[in-house]
């Protein structure tokens, strides 16, 4: 599901879409924190603060191709148009 919004980013705003890709990635991490924090169950196992961070590393690369494919995607198909034009 990352890679697919990251990847509409990319195609929908190319290069502006950055920011949205990052808040995107951001939630991934950043919600299994706070329920290791809140003491919640949670589907990560082990679930510790070394396992969360290398999540983190995951989804980041796993967003910023997720972008970058979108972007390509964008400059494949749209840009081929524009340069007809």
């Amino acid at each position: 599901m990352l890679f697919g919004a990251t990847a509409t980013a990319g195609i929908v705003w190319g290069l502006p879409g950055w920011p949205t890709a990052v808040v995107a990635w951001a939630c991934v991490p950043a919600a299994h924190l706070i329920k290791h924090i809140l003491g919640w169950s949670d589907t990560l196992h082990p679930n510790t603060y070394a396992s969360i961070l290398y999540l983190a590393a995951f989804s980041l690369v796993v967003a910023a191709v997720g972008v970058g494919s979108g972007m390509l995607i964008c400059n494949l198909t749209i840009g081929a148009v524009r340069r007809d034009s």
